[in-house]
């Protein structure tokens, strides 16, 4: 018999919309039943601030340099870096050692450390990435066995939907694990000069004049 564009139509609706549904239903499910495997490790996003005092601002360079070796040697990385302060990235097990050897380049004047636990939130990002790769693999299946066009095209539309999705989740997972591999220490160097009114005039434009000289 003959089928209505208007009956294809539907059961195409309906069928995308049961899969946009179970895959819902599945994660929200297993999330709530198992939010923490005991067989994850505790799994932590760590961040220190420092500022540091030094004489004079002619110490900033060398300082930024001894704070980049640093990173270097504990084969970390640079995520930031200005005139006057330094991000490095470095594993999360050397923070406590390599802020030590940081705060020993000048007078340690503030200091912060954050310690996260993101155990739970990377449990519920793996499991919502593990479901939508099943949904994916199982759409994949759906248009390899597709009976017409119509069904197809609409298979292939929740496809698509399903795939940026993943690929987003994918994303701020790689970012998660980055955050809790490496931990970031961020240094702001600042000066003791404390001139007068008139000193400020003079240590001005003495700070001027030296930066005319300063290209490379």
């Amino acid at each position: 018999d003959a089928i209505s564009g208007d009956s294809v139509q539907a059961e195409s609706e309906s069928r995308g919309g049961a899969s946009v549904d179970a895959s819902k239903s599945v994660a929200k499910t297993t999330v709530k039943s198992d939010p923490v495997r005991a067989d994850v490790d505790q799994m932590f996003v760590k961040n220190a601030w420092v500022t540091l005092e030094l004489d004079d601002e002619d110490e900033f360079a060398p300082t930024i340099k001894k704070i980049r070796e640093t990173a270097k040697r504990l084969k970390g990385y640079i995520a930031d870096e200005t005139q006057n302060s330094i991000t490095i990235k470095i594993p999360a097990a050397s923070l406590d050692s390599a802020k030590a050897g940081i705060e020993q380049l000048g007078e340690v004047t503030a200091e912060n450390i954050s310690v996260v636990d993101v155990t739970a939130n990377y449990v519920d990002l793996k499991l919502r990435i593990d479901n939508l790769r099943k949904l994916k693999t199982r759409l994949q299946e759906l248009i390899v066995a597709g009976q017409n066009v119509k069904e197809i095209l609409e298979v292939e539309k929740e496809l698509a939907r399903v795939t940026g999705q993943l690929e987003q989740l994918e994303g701020q997972m790689r970012l998660m694990q980055n955050q809790i591999s490496y931990a970031t220490i961020s240094v702001r160097l600042d000066t003791s000069v404390s001139p007068g009114p008139i000193g400020w005039v003079f240590y001005g434009l003495y700070s001027g004049v030296k930066w005319l000289f300063v290209w490379d």
